[in-house]
């Protein structure tokens, strides 16, 4: 049911490809029916009887249980499929040049019966119905010459065709509709599903601040607007300043090394769910999520505070350098908004900035640094 669902929104999502495809194929099967020549079929019966003029008695009886054999009815279909009646044929209804390829001539026999079915086709109706009648006499002929057991007697002759076997516009068009349809819903899910594992890391490329690896600030604050709906008092916003890094006028793949390796620290200390994005050029945020009071939220900040302080290398076998880290945090609250949240927080950074010891946890209800229950 879940891979049936996944399949219809993405033919709802991609509804445009099967309409286009469907489309494209009825108008092509249009323009190729247009151009097509038109076919025509005219169809005759004939009956072969014994001969009961000529022959009488035995000879009759003997005619009667010979006809029961499908080998006899098989040979007379061989005589009117053969290349001499086609030619006596075309030549009786005057058929010259290369007109005389576009007509074809054919007869099978009836299952159960000694009764042959011929049938012309070609583009004129009325030449087609008079070929018709031409292959029957002069196969009628040829087995009167050669065959004196047997007669062919015309049943009904041969008349001219009103409407072409070929092109058959309608039924081509459904067809067409059909088959466009059954395409136009192959490529949609496979664009679905070609397009997902490409969009998705797409976003994800956009997402992430390449220098770094950590999120993009644009994406944080997206990623707290739809938060703060629905886990808004659950959520600490922290931002983490390295003092360390203003002084340091690095290299561009130095300096992108050193805070591939800080973003490391501080996702080995931080719970999974915990995103960090690149604030400013010396600052990273933490979105803390499931935080259940603010005593939880100081031991985060704390250890975080604890693994930024130690002395990182600037390049492997370097010197090293203190980052000396500012944290600053606040806390969600009811009917918070993303501009409302980082208003309080330059506070909380203004604070950090004067203590410059450990983090300060901005509440709201006191102004000061708070680690009491929420």
């Amino acid at each position: 049911m879940v891979q049936l669902r996944m399949y219809l929104q993405a033919l709802l999502h991609n509804w445009w490809i099967v309409a286009l495809t469907a489309v494209s194929a009825v108008a092509l099967t249009v323009v190729i029916n247009s151009m097509a020549q038109p076919v025509y079929q005219s169809r005759l019966q004939l009956l072969i009887v014994p001969n009961m003029t000529d022959f009488s008695g035995r000879d009759l009886i003997y005619s009667l249980d010979t006809l029961d054999r499908r080998s006899i009815v098989a040979t007379y279909v061989e005589v009117l499929n053969s290349s001499r009646i086609r030619r006596e044929a075309l030549d009786a209804v005057e058929l010259v040049g290369d007109g005389r390829d576009s007509y074809q001539i054919s007869a099978v026999a009836l299952p159960e019966a000694s009764v042959l079915e011929v049938a012309a086709t070609g583009p004129n109706p009325q030449i087609t119905a008079a070929l018709a009648n031409a292959a029957a006499a002069q196969t009628i002929s040829y087995v009167g010459q050669t065959y004196d057991i047997y007669r062919i007697e015309l049943l009904d002759p041969a008349s001219i065709p009103k409407t072409p076997i070929s092109p058959t516009p309608i039924r081509d068009a459904s067809l067409a509709l059909l088959f466009g349809l059954v395409l136009g819903s192959i490529l949609a899910i496979l664009r679905d599903q070609i397009q997902q594992p490409i969009s998705g890391k797409l976003r994800h490329w956009n997402a992430h601040d390449h220098a770094s690896t950590a999120y993009k600030r644009a994406y944080l604050e997206n990623e707290l607007e739809r938060l703060l709906l629905t886990e808004g008092e659950q959520l600490i916003l922290s931002v983490v300043r390295l003092e360390g890094l203003v002084r340091q006028e690095l290299p561009a793949h130095v300096q992108h090394d050193l805070l591939r390796r800080i973003v490391a620290i501080m996702r080995d200390e931080l719970p999974g769910r915990d995103r960090i994005a690149r604030w400013d050029d010396h600052s990273f945020a933490v979105l803390m999520r499931h935080v259940p009071d603010l005593e939880q939220a100081d031991i985060r900040l704390n250890r975080l505070q604890l693994a930024l302080s130690e002395p990182v290398e600037v390049y492997a076998g370097g010197e090293m350098i203190n980052l000396s880290p500012r944290l600053a945090a606040v806390v969600g609250q009811q009917n918070d908004t993303v501009s409302s949240l980082v208003d309080r927080l330059s506070v909380a950074t203004l604070k950090a900035s004067r203590n410059g010891h450990g983090p300060t946890l901005y509440d709201e209800e006191t102004h000061q640094p708070s680690t009491h229950q929420r």
